[in-house]
């Protein structure tokens, strides 16, 4: 936490220059509400898939991260497939 206090701007900088969380300290204040919300929805998840991976929390949130990854990918490809004009 010392240097994140005295090498960087972290907990003083905006999150954006232009959209929500463009005050100081809105970078910080912006990553601790997505920790709490990702905290929150995981630990739901976990609570209805956590004994596929035998109750291994980081194992669990590895294949979530992947899960994401897939559908974020998914989502690119399919409006890429939509800007091209094939669907």
């Amino acid at each position: 936490m010392e240097f994140v206090e005295n090498e960087t701007a972290y907990l003083t900088s905006p999150a954006s220059t232009k959209y929500h969380g463009n005050t100081k300290g809105g970078l910080a204040a912006h990553s601790l509400a997505v920790i709490k919300i990702a905290l929150d929805f995981s630990k739901s998840i976990f609570e209805k898939f956590g004994k596929f991976f035998g109750n291994n929390v980081t194992l669990f949130l590895y294949a979530w991260s992947k899960c994401i990854e897939c559908i974020q990918k998914t989502k690119t490809d399919l409006q890429k497939v939509r800007e091209w004009g094939e669907i």
